[in-house]
């Protein structure tokens, strides 16, 4: 199957991120969130924040020692 999508910059950040975190190529982790959403229950979504940039989640350490190693690369 063929897919083609064009993503806001903020969504485009994000899904690059995760990306990134799984080390896995994009078809991948497409098939591993679809798998997810799947098995989730529509109350789960119905409780999902509205979209924000990746630059205003908490939780995430977005340094280049995190998203490269120790190393830089």
């Amino acid at each position: 199957m063929h897919i083609e999508i064009e993503l806001d910059e903020i969504h485009g950040e994000r899904l690059a991120s995760l990306q990134q975190q799984l080390q896995k190529p994009l078809p991948d982790v497409l098939a591993t969130l679809i798998d997810w959403a799947i098995s989730q229950k529509q109350q789960e979504f119905d409780n999902l924040p509205e979209p924000m940039s990746i630059g205003e989640w908490r939780d995430i350490d977005l340094s280049r020692e995190q998203l490269y190693g120790h190393d830089g690369r």
